[in-house]
């Protein structure tokens, strides 16, 4: 996936910016897509809903091993606008089903640098031609 925007959900009950936005911005991903994280640089909340309905955005990550309102109606905007949505949780953390419905790929980490991993290994499968790309 070269020059994708991708939008990154998740709760703010967890420390988001060092554990989910850092390592993300750290990685090639940066250097090849337009990367939004809505809380990066303000508290305040973003107009996904508004940016979804541009088209300007080409896939959604969320994050979802919190509970999280905000996330949940973020994700339903995603899957409203037809938007791809790659799902990620921590192992250990309890995920309803449901949320498995609404993604393209839902993949589970135990750190950091599986996060990084697993999450690539999930972009390269979207990637047109590969046996499961586009598969929900």
């Amino acid at each position: 996936m070269t020059g994708k925007t991708i939008y990154f959900i998740h709760s703010t009950s967890f420390d988001f910016k060092n554990e989910y936005y850092k390592p993300i911005q750290e990685s090639d991903l940066s250097k090849h897509n337009k990367l939004i994280f809505p809380h990066s640089t303000s508290d305040k909340q973003y107009s996904s809903k508004d940016h979804f309905k541009s088209g300007d955005c080409d896939l959604v990550v969320a994050e979802v091993s919190f509970p999280s309102t905000g996330g949940g109606i973020e994700i339903g905007w995603a899957n409203v606008f037809e938007i791809p949505i790659i799902m990620i949780a921590r192992e250990d953390s309890p995920v309803s089903d449901s949320l498995k419905n609404l993604s393209l790929s839902f993949v589970r980490y135990k750190g950091r640098q599986d996060l990084m991993t697993k999450l690539s290994e999930a972009l390269v499968k979207m990637k047109p031609g590969h046996p499961e790309s586009g598969k929900k």
